[in-house]
């Protein structure tokens, strides 16, 4: 049903303009993920993690001005904000044993402690080199650079 704009009533004078903006994205992940436990000996335990991966979206980062063509979002897929490559991560936590020297008060005192950590390396983050240059008589300029 098509209403023209006399039927539609008057406009109020309290809005400027309306704006929308969609939040409609696609976004990828896939990885490969390793892990090895080595069981409590001697008051030791480690876990050694491994993740490769790669992650893949057209909108991490993204503002409304930062499109390069809204109706074909394949312009803007590239590599997530939070694409991290590889990780590694390695948990650990010794335990003193039962009985530590040959006093009670000392045995009381230092029994059964626990230390642990956590480490973790990972490579770096990608980004988005942008220009700010336009050029007159295109509607839709890239912001960022061309690669192909």
């Amino acid at each position: 049903m098509f209403v023209s704009g006399a039927a539609a009533g008057p406009v109020n004078q309290n809005f400027n303009s309306i704006e929308q903006y969609s939040t409609d994205a696609q976004s990828f992940y896939n990885s490969l993920q390793i892990s090895m436990n080595k069981a409590p000996r001697r008051g030791m335990s480690v876990q050694f993690s491994y993740t490769w991966s790669k992650s893949v979206d057209d909108a991490s980062g993204l503002t409304p001005g930062d499109l390069q063509y809204g109706f074909d979002r394949l312009l803007d897929r590239g590599l997530s904000n939070g694409d991290q490559r590889h990780r590694i991560a390695v948990n650990y936590f010794l335990t003193s044993p039962n009985k530590v020297g040959s006093s009670n008060v000392m045995s009381m005192v230092a029994r059964r402690w626990r230390l642990g950590g956590i480490v973790g390396w990972r490579t770096g983050s990608p980004f988005s080199a942008k220009v700010s240059v336009r050029r007159p008589g295109y509607l839709f300029s890239a912001s960022r650079a061309n690669l192909n």
